[in-house]
């Protein structure tokens, strides 16, 4: 990575952290990591339908 950690957060046990140079820099790119987010949203809630559980 070239570019420098921005922010660090706990989510529940998970660590996340925030990297300069990971940012969408056009429009596309923010389009494509939107519908990154939503497939892997709809694939989690596939999922737990498949388990029965409650979303």
């Amino acid at each position: 990575m070239e570019g420098s950690i921005v922010k660090t957060m706990k989510v529940g046990k998970s660590v996340v952290h925030i990297c300069s140079d990971y940012f969408a820099q056009t429009a596309e790119e923010a389009n494509k990591v939107l519908e990154d987010m939503h497939e892997a949203g709809w694939a989690i809630i596939d999922k737990k339908s498949e388990l029965e559980e409650a979303v």
